[in-house]
């Protein structure tokens, strides 16, 4: 059976068990990576936290550390038996928390030409990454880890930053009228990374949606809400509607943003209600847009992940050439050393000089030497004529 609770509340949630055992602040470990695909991210979060206080090395009582394993039964009980639809809901009316995210995205009338990208998000904070042939996302950024990307960028409460290829730059508390290109170009990649958050509708504020059965109300992205400051014109631009067929949600229309279809790969063992892709139609249903979802991995509060969205995560110091502005001045940059510009130097001439141009390179020196051999051979030939 469905559940007949507004998702904004979520499902029958073991913090209220909680609460009722004397709980204090909650802690987080991903420990339940196996369950992480039948839960949405609130229950998720609340499990592992809940499971992560019965590890022996924290000292509890017996009564208390029964709860959580109660509440940890419950929990999947409930999530065994709720409807993907409703964790789809429950995903929009809650503030986006997501320790990894990877996926691609590509047009339909260019299916050759696709853009992967890897990032994380918790409120207003985040990374996001385009990656290039031969980038690895898996280790930080060093002189044998090249990153050839120049679309990294992020931001961590007011900071916004962007790293290309080992330049680091930072901008602290931006100059908000004229805002220095690096704030730009954080911002303006917020708003593509917006386009999977709000499964495929930009201009949707994540975590504002408020549900009456199948339609919702929300609020817009920070970026429109010069376009939507009137009540009327909020009904009349952010009032969705979602299509569910067989407990998912496989359709969605928001008049700010269009329309959309899902797809879901059970392969893949996205959290439930996760569409694994998503597809933008034009007027009569035909596909503009596409976005595939390779993983998808809920986190917790802005704390957990903090570390995740400052870029010394994501690059070693060794390696980083950084630069500072304030209120969108620069104040300072920094010059590398020479071991770090000669590697630098190096991989670029490699990267940026193709296979077969270096091959074309290496054969003509082989055939002018040849040539300025076979010249001198002639002269000397002519002088030994003369000399006799």
């Amino acid at each position: 059976m469905t559940s007949a609770r507004n998702p904004k509340q979520g499902f029958s949630s073991p913090a209220a068990l909680e609460r009722n055992s004397r709980s204090t602040a909650l802690g987080w470990s991903p420990s339940l990576p196996l369950f992480q695909h039948r839960l949405n991210g609130h229950q998720y979060s609340v499990l592992t936290a809940l499971w992560q206080k019965c590890i022996p090395s924290t000292p509890l009582t017996l009564e208390l550390c029964v709860v959580r394993i109660l509440a940890v039964f419950l929990t999947l009980m409930n999530a065994m038996g709720a409807q993907p639809s409703d964790a789809f809901k429950e995903y929009l009316s809650s503030e986006p928390c997501i320790s990894k995210i990877r996926f691609s995205e590509i047009a339909c009338d260019n299916a050759t030409v696709a853009k992967e990208y890897v990032g994380a998000v918790c409120g207003q904070n985040f990374f996001l990454r385009q990656l290039q042939a031969g980038d690895n996302p898996k280790f930080p950024i060093s002189l044998t880890n090249r990153n050839r990307s120049s679309f990294f960028v992020g931001r961590s409460k007011s900071m916004r930053w962007q790293i290309a290829d080992y330049e680091v730059t930072r901008s602290y508390d931006p100059n908000e009228r004229k805002p220095d290109a690096y704030t730009v170009g954080s911002d303006h990649l917020r708003l593509v990374f917006n386009d999977l958050l709000g499964m495929g509708a930009q201009h949707l504020e994540v975590g504002s949606a408020k549900w009456e059965r199948n339609t919702y109300y929300a609020l817009p992205f920070a970026t429109y809400r010069q376009f939507a400051t009137t009540e009327e014109s909020l009904k009349r631009l952010f009032r969705g509607e979602v299509t569910i067929t067989d407990g998912n949600v496989t359709g969605m229309a928001l008049p700010a943003s269009g329309k959309f279809k899902y797809s879901y790969d059970a392969l893949k063992k996205l959290p439930v209600g996760i569409p694994s892709e998503i597809i933008w139609s034009d007027k009569i249903g035909g596909c503009l847009k596409k976005i595939s979802i390779a993983e998808f991995q809920f986190g917790t509060t802005a704390d957990d992940l903090s570390h995740m969205f400052e870029p010394d995560f994501h690059i070693v110091s060794e390696a980083a050439i950084p630069s500072v502005l304030s209120n969108s001045i620069f104040v300072s940059r920094a010059k590398p050393g020479k071991a770090t510009l000669n590697k630098i130097w190096l991989d670029h001439q490699v990267y940026v000089t193709p296979k077969r141009s270096r091959l074309f390179a290496t054969q003509r020196y082989i055939i002018f030497g040849f040539m300025g051999a076979s010249v001198v051979m002639l002269v000397l030939l002519v002088f030994k004529k003369r000399a006799k």
